[in-house]
């Protein structure tokens, strides 16, 4: 008899969990609260505007294992067309100069050379860093899937990146220039602009950017956010999945430690094999399951763990 599972919440994960569900030979059905499925990757129109505040890039857009996923799921597709911006970002400094980061490394070091050439020596080390950073990637496997072999594999082939990983996974992006120790006041005020903008950046994340960017593997796809998720739901319904729409939930129902369904805000009882919540962690944990199985890692990381500022767009 075929395994039936509830997923809560219809966002680029739950879509996701949907489509590979269906390909394994479950029926799956997707609870969302809104009208439309994409959660966080949504846009909406406006007197002829368009407000799309999520995809600015694309981690995935060309190659590799981010990639792949993006083509099983239909997010992308053989007629999506991808720009590859020419600059990261330009930021117009208080000075009324602009300060270009550029996306190809070699051409953001020459740039960088050229506004400040006695900061050299730290100018080519943090692009060597970068370079190195270009040796990891993601494994292509999923880890039951794994052996003794690929994770040597992939050791061996991303040494450099790791070393690196090691020495610089707790180190702040306003730290990490500090490190490198920028002489020219110029270009450090530039980089201040950065970590003022970037205060949540850590050192690797802005490092890994930069690659993905170098890479022409963090494009922009044409049409932006809500194209992207219409056509993971297009590829979800076509493979049998049922998405539900306005359909809040307010409580899983447990029978001793096992999920077994779920209870809407209309009072609806849904039950399933399987309960999947693609959703907001402290809602799942804390109001579906009532507090009852929050581990104290999970509840110390609500109590310690600070917070990435958030954003608000009205529009």
């Amino acid at each position: 008899m075929e395994k039936k599972a509830i997923i809560i919440g219809g966002g680029v994960a739950g879509l996701s969990a949907g489509i590979y569900g269906q390909l394994n030979g479950y029926h799956t059905e997707i609870l969302e609260m809104h009208s439309l499925p994409g959660g966080q990757c949504t846009a909406w129109k406006r007197k002829g505007y368009t407000f799309d505040y999520c995809i600015h890039w694309l981690v995935g857009s060309s190659h590799g294992a981010f990639h792949d996923i993006w083509m099983e799921t239909g997010a992308l597709n053989q007629d999506t067309v991808m720009v590859d911006p020419e600059t990261y970002v330009t930021m117009r400094m208080p000075d009324g100069e602009d300060f270009i980061i550029y996306s190809d490394i070699d051409r953001w070091e020459g740039y960088l050379r050229n506004l400040a050439p006695e900061d050299e020596l730290p100018i080519a080390r943090m692009c060597q860093d970068m370079r190195k950073m270009t040796s990891i990637q993601p494994f292509e496997k999923p880890a039951f899937k794994r052996n003794l072999w690929d994770y040597m594999a992939m050791f061996r082939k991303s040494a450099p990146a790791l070393r690196l990983f090691q020495k610089y996974k707790k180190m702040s992006l306003d730290s990490y220039f500090q490190k490198l120790g920028f002489k020219n006041q110029v270009l450090k005020d530039r980089l201040l602009g950065i970590t003022s903008s970037m205060q949540d950046f850590s050192a690797i994340a802005f490092l890994f950017v930069l690659v993905w960017f170098s890479q022409k593997n963090a494009g922009y796809p044409v049409g932006g956010s809500m194209p992207f998720t219409m056509r993971m739901a297009e590829r979800y319904k076509s493979l049998g999945g049922s998405f539900t729409g306005k359909s809040r939930v307010e409580k899983i129902i447990c029978q001793g430690k096992k999920a077994v369904g779920v209870r809407l805000s209309d009072g609806t009882l849904k039950y399933a094999d399987y309960i999947i919540g693609a959703c907001d962690l402290h809602a799942l944990m804390y109001d579906m399951l009532e507090g009852k199985y929050v581990s104290p890692q999970i509840e110390k990381a609500f109590a310690e763990w600070p917070l990435f500022s958030p954003i608000v767009q009205v529009s």
